[in-house]
């Protein structure tokens, strides 16, 4: 696949000052304003800010955004932008869905989005990612790629990273670059992102994403089990140990992370479930193999922002609230 060096059209490099917004209504116009295609802004949290350094090169743009928890999604009455986003995960959480694919980006990770279709974002806690929108033409062959990588984490991380060191030089560079020095620059990011889809294309080795796959099947079958740890996953996989963590090295995450961060995504979920409405914090944690309130308590909070109480409240409605009035729980849930 070659990447076609589309000229930058003798555009001068057009540099934001960083911006910041303590009101989701601020951050709902600046989406509006940048990025009308993504018209369904939303957060539940009682309070909101954002930080956004970003700089434009003709149809090419750089952002680096901080945020809270916050919801995007694609407006489907929209028009096609005819541009693909790369995202790159520095801090947090952030959650990716396009097309039946579903992703959890983790510090250290990359995917890709095509705003062609219906896709969302969204992070529980406070998150950080850059963001490189470049015209879909700049990709030849995308279209049969695009199911391979959209909402796919990219799995070379070296030309993920080094891509991303690139943006970076641009985006924190003291003066905007001379029209030369910033085509060359973005050509390299486009070269790298190349590389990436050749890893991720239908032709590539998928026995590590295969792999990984059946280990979060067995995790996710067994979360009840506070005993579950690298050596099941490592007889589950038909590995030893010492190949199941070069297997999540690749992904910089140890065997204990990976099991634990999926039990919190699972009870995160179960806590907002209404099915869930009459059970207590601690007997949910339970059920996914935490057996202590306090370290669940501690975890949650870590991974996602906020309090196992203060996530169901967020979630929970008049109807739930009204359940747990008058069914006070049975235990001390974790605060």
């Amino acid at each position: 696949m070659d990447v076609q060096s589309l000229p930058l059209q003798a555009v001068p490099a057009l540099s934001q000052p960083v911006q910041r917004f303590e009101h989701i209504e601020a951050w709902q116009q600046f989406i509006r304003r940048h990025y009308p295609w993504l018209d369904r802004v939303r957060t539940d949290a009682p309070r909101f800010s954002a930080r956004v350094l970003s700089r434009t090169y003709g149809e090419r743009s750089l952002a680096s955004v901080t945020a809270t928890r916050c919801r995007l999604a694609r407006d489907p009455a929209a028009a096609d932008p005819g541009r693909i986003h790369m995202i790159w995960q520095y801090h947090g959480s952030l959650r990716v869905e396009q097309e039946r694919s579903s992703l959890l980006l983790r510090p250290g990770m990359a995917t890709l989005l095509d705003p062609a279709s219906a896709f969302e974002l969204e992070w529980p806690g406070d998150t950080g990612f850059v963001v490189l929108t470049v015209p879909r033409p700049t990709l030849q062959g995308w279209p049969a790629l695009r199911r391979h990588a959209c909402a796919r984490a990219l799995e070379d991380r070296i030309c993920a990273g080094a891509a991303l060191a690139a943006v970076a030089s641009l985006l924190h560079s003291p003066a905007p670059q001379e029209q030369g020095s910033a085509r060359s620059v973005l050509n390299a990011i486009e070269l790298m992102l190349a590389a990436c889809l050749r890893a991720a294309g239908p032709s590539a080795p998928r026995s590590h994403a295969a792999r990984l796959e059946r280990l979060q099947q067995h995790v996710r079958a067994h979360l009840d089990d506070p005993t579950l740890g690298p050596a099941q996953l490592a007889d589950a996989a038909h590995v030893s140990r010492r190949t199941l963590y070069l297997l999540f090295n690749r992904c910089n995450v140890t065997p204990g992370r990976f099991i634990r961060d999926l039990r919190l995504e699972a009870a995160r979920d179960a806590l907002a479930s209404p099915q869930n409405a009459g059970r207590n914090i601690f007997q949910i944690a339970l059920d996914h193999g935490f057996s202590n309130n306090a370290s669940f308590s501690r975890l949650f909070k870590a991974a996602f922002g906020m309090r196992p109480s203060h996530w169901r409240e967020f979630h929970a409605g008049p109807a739930r609230a009204a359940i747990g009035a008058k069914r006070p729980e049975a235990r001390t849930p974790a605060r």
